[in-house]
Formats: structure tokens, sequence, C-alpha cells
């Protein structure tokens, strides 16, 4: 009776002890899958892109700071620089892991498909280069969490859909470039927040509508260039309150009424 009750005792020590070391197993292989470090995201990139390896040229060096187009301050990645290295394939979600990241530049490749909404976690960004790819479907509203961001360029590629009017969230923007690509749908007057904007491109669209007078707002532009979309109605007189302007381009829209004479000088130069 006594053997039976202590073989029955030390099945149960075995059982709770198994279950201890599985629970334990577990955790641990979450740990282990678990990216912590901006080496960890570049290093399992790198292993599981081979146009990114090359780009970064991993290989030749164990400190991902070295690597080629790596910049980092105190440990942590705050660029990457790997503009025309011949990247294909996606633009990687996971880069939005590199939370101290202050400048992305991936132009000039062939990437393709959509650009991750997942870039918008990227709240340290100043500057977001993206032009001259293959990249498809429309901006990501999630782009407008980029509170710091200075620079936004996606020139250049097949983008869709319409200008979201969230990008105006980003009041620190400098330069807008969303030239060259496939974007439908009227200018939103929301950009008319964006007063720290010395250039905005959105020639060779396909946008339609007027352009809205709220964009007199912007006094620190320099450039406005509309040219090649499908605008209409007058162009505002009130382009000329903008002081600053000398690059004003709106030809091969579909305007009616008169040049205003106020903007004559800017258009003709």
């Amino acid at each position: 009776m006594r053997t039976a009750a202590l073989a029955a005792i030390a099945v149960v020590v075995i059982v709770i002890v198994a279950f201890i070391l599985s629970e334990d197993a577990q955790q641990g292989a979450v740990t282990d899958n678990e990216v912590t470090t901006d080496g960890e995201v570049l290093i399992n990139l790198a292993q599981a892109r081979p146009d990114w390896a090359d780009a970064l040229e991993s290989e030749s060096n164990a400190d991902i700071c070295a690597w080629s187009g790596i910049v980092c301050e105190d440990g942590s990645v705050t660029e990457i620089l790997l503009a025309g290295t011949q990247l294909t394939g996606e633009v990687p979600p996971e880069l939005a892991n590199l939370t101290q990241l202050e400048i992305l530049e991936l132009d000039g490749n062939q990437l393709t498909g959509e650009i991750p909404p997942e870039l918008g976690d990227l709240t340290s960004l100043i500057r977001l280069d993206l032009f001259a790819n293959q990249l498809t479907g429309e901006i990501p509203r999630e782009l407008a969490n980029l509170s710091n961001l200075e620079v936004l360029d996606l020139f250049g590629n097949q983008l869709t859909g319409e200008i979201p009017p969230e990008v105006a969230e980003l009041t620190n923007l400098i330069r807008l470039f969303f030239n060259e690509n496939q974007l439908t749908g009227e200018i939103p007057p929301e950009l008319a927040n964006l007063t720290n904007l010395t250039q905005l491109y959105l020639n060779n669209n396909q946008l339609t509508g007027e352009i809205p007078t709220e964009l007199a707002n912007l006094t620190q532009l320099t450039d406005l260039v509309l040219n090649f979309n499908q605008l209409t109605g007058e162009i505002p007189p009130e382009l000329a309150d903008l002081a600053e302007l000398t690059n004003l381009n709106l030809a091969d829209n579909q305007f009616t009424g008169e040049i205003p004479p106020e903007l004559a000088q800017i258009i003709d130069s």
C-alpha cells in the first residue's frame, strides 16, 4: 500500500517537472525568435535576402556597423544608405524594427510591391527616399505617423490611388516628391498645413480638380510643380502671395480662364 502511494507521488512529480520544462522550452523558443537588436534585424535580413547581403557586404565584417551603407550611433542603426545597389523584391517590413533609424535611402533600385505600412513605426525617421523603383499600390496612410520626417521622396514609381490627406500631418516636411506616378483624385487642400514645405512636386500623375487656393498658405514654397496632370478650373491668383516661389510649372493641364497677371513672370521663368 505504501509502495503504491509512493509510486503515485513519483508519477505526479515527474508530470509536474515535465510540464515546467515544457513551459520553459516554449518560452525559450519565443525568446530565441524575437528580434531584439538592430544587429539581429540586419543579420536575419542578409541571411534571407541574397541581394541585401550583397549590397550590405555582410560577409566582410561581423560588426553590422561596419557593413556597407550602414551608419550607427551608440550601437543603433541610424542610417541605411543603399541607393543604386541593385536591390530587388519588396521593401522589407522588418526594417520597422530599427527604431532609431533616421535616414532610409533605397532609391534607384528595382524594388517592387507595395510600401510596407510598418514603415510608419519609424518615428525617428527624417528622410525616406524610395524614388526610382517599381513600387505599386497606394501610399500608406501610416506614413503620417513619421512626425519628424523632413523629406518624403516617392517619385518615379507606379503608385496609384489618391494622395492621402493624412500627409498633411507631417508638419516638419520640407520636401515632398510624389511626381511621376499614377496618382489620381484631387490635390488635398490639407497640404496647406505643411507650412515648412519648400518643394512640392506632383507632376506627371493623373490628378484632377482645381488647384486648392489654400496652397497660398505655403509661404516657404520655392517650387510648385504640377505639370502633366488633368487639373481644371482657373489658376488661383492667390499663388502670387508665395513670395519665395521661383519655379511654378502648370503646363499640360486643362485650365480655363486667363493667366493671372501677378503670376505671369513666375510662370514664364
